[in-house]
Order: structure tokens, then sequence, then C-alpha cells
């Protein structure tokens, strides 16, 4: 294990913890919430909380969490002896979280961002959204805990 590898590995894994449990709180207790409330308010409130995420502190985590991934990535690769588990953490994060945000998530946000919530074809939105969404959003929790799951595997085994 390299001084480069563990500090790469620690700041990804705490990046990667961080956003597990903003991903958590958002399926386990925000969606279901906002599910029980009435449209019209829930829709006002979930922009403005798209809105309000988009703040130098968590986009700092958000874009540089994958960043360090790929950095373990390349550094595994090219080792003599490269570690699977910690490739596969590395690109769980990657892909189910950080891609799904960037390619399922945000695309529904800036839609209902657009939207008018006086106006009735955002209640139909709403309904889709808050399904689909929320599905992308286990998705995200999971591949955290999945990724997560392997670095502590790797760095129980004395491995990174």
């Amino acid at each position: 294990m390299t001084i480069t590898s563990l500090i790469l590995a620690t700041a990804a894994v705490l990046g990667i913890a961080i956003m597990a449990g903003l991903f958590f709180i958002f399926s386990n207790t925000i969606m279901r919430g906002l599910k029980a409330t009435p449209w019209r308010s829930a829709v006002l409130t979930m922009q403005a909380f798209n809105k309000e995420i988009q703040n130098s502190l968590f986009l700092a985590i958000f874009f540089l969490t994958p960043l360090l991934c790929i950095a373990i990535i390349i550094l595994e690769i090219i080792s003599s002896a490269p570690n699977w588990i910690t490739i596969a953490a590395a690109s769980c994060y990657i892909v189910g979280a950080f891609l799904v945000t960037l390619i399922k998530n945000v695309p529904m946000n800036n839609e209902l961002a657009k939207m008018n919530p006086s106006d009735s074809q955002t209640e139909d939105y709403w309904h889709i959204y808050l399904q689909r969404w929320t599905y992308w959003n286990h998705i995200r929790s999971v591949s955290c805990v999945l990724s997560l799951s392997g670095f502590m595997l790797v760095f129980l085994l004395n491995e990174i």
C-alpha cells in the first residue's frame, strides 16, 4: 500500500460516504415526504432543493470524488498487481452514482425547473418525475453502498 493510494482512497471514500448519505436521505425520507405533500407544494420544494444544492461545497465533492476514483483506477491498472476489488469499487461509484446523476437525475431536475406549479401539465410530470427520479436515486444510493463496501473490504484486507 503506497501513501499516495491510501490518501486517494481515503479521500474518495469520504466523498462517496457523503454522497451516500445525501442519496439515502432523499430515498428514505425526503421523496416519501414529498409524495405525501400536495403536488404543487412538492414541486416548489423540489425546485428549491435542486437550486440550493448547486453550491460550491456540494459541487466540489460531487466532481472531485469521481476524479479521485479515476486516479485510483489508473494507479491500480498501471501497478504490477492491480487490485480488482478497488477498481470495481471506484468504477461502481463512477457509473452508478456520478454518471446516473448526470444522465438521469439532472435532466429530470432541469425539466422540473422549467415547470410552472400552476400548470396542470406540471402535475402529470410531477407524478412521473417522483417515480423515475426516486428509482434512479435508489440506484445511486445502492451504488454508493456497494462502492464503500468494496473499499472497506480492501482496507480491511490492507491491500490498497
